[in-house]
This record gives C-alpha cells, sequence and structure tokens, in this order.
C-alpha cells in the first residue's frame, strides 16, 4: 500500500503488472490477466466496481460465484466485453 501512495513506484508498479499480463496472456485469459494488463492491483479494481479487494481476490482464485451485475462491472471497469469477462472467469465452456 505504500507503494502505491508514491507516484514513482505506483507506475513502476503498474508497468510491472502489465508486462506480467503480458506474459500470462499465453495460457487462457483470466480475469488477473485482465486486470495486470491495466496495471491495476486487487484493491484498485476493487475500487472501481465498489467492492473489497477480498472479494476481488476470492473471485480470481474461483472461490465466489460472479452475478451478472457483478461481471457487467467488471467489464466496464476493464475496458472488455461481457463475453471476455466470461471468458476470464471460466464460464464460457460450453455444457455437454
Amino acid at each position: 500500500a505504500a507503494r502505491e501512495r508514491d507516484p514513482q513506484q505506483r507506475e513502476r508498479l503498474k508497468g510491472a503488472r502489465a508486462r506480467l499480463a503480458e506474459k500470462l496472456k499465453a495460457t487462457q485469459p483470466k480475469l488477473a490477466t485482465l486486470r495486470l494488463s491495466r496495471g491495476w492491483s486487487q484493491k484498485q479494481l476493487a475500487e472501481a466496481i465498489g467492492t473489497s479487494q477480498p472479494h476481488i481476490a476470492r473471485i480470481e482464485n474461483g472461490r465466489d460465484n460472479v452475478l451478472l451485475a457483478t461481471a457487467n462491472q467488471l467489464a466496464r471497469a476493464l475496458d472488455v466485453s461481457l463475453d471476455e469477462i466470461s471468458a476470464a472467469l471460466g464460464y464460457d465452456k460450453t455444457l455437454p
């Protein structure tokens, strides 16, 4: 949190997150990758959609189901489509 308050360190963190997202894109799309590609921490995403950092962590780890309203908020905050959010959360798989 202290590093996020320092403008210079915040920019470095943002760049590091974006580079990490590029490396992760080689695998399947995940919410963390979408978040990191914007250079955001879990806390920053949580603030953007009006929730808590632990909630974002649970979503990213697959421990919380995501309501449609939350998925829409994530899509708007991350500037991606709802389909991309669905894929990132693993909900795009076809039913047997």
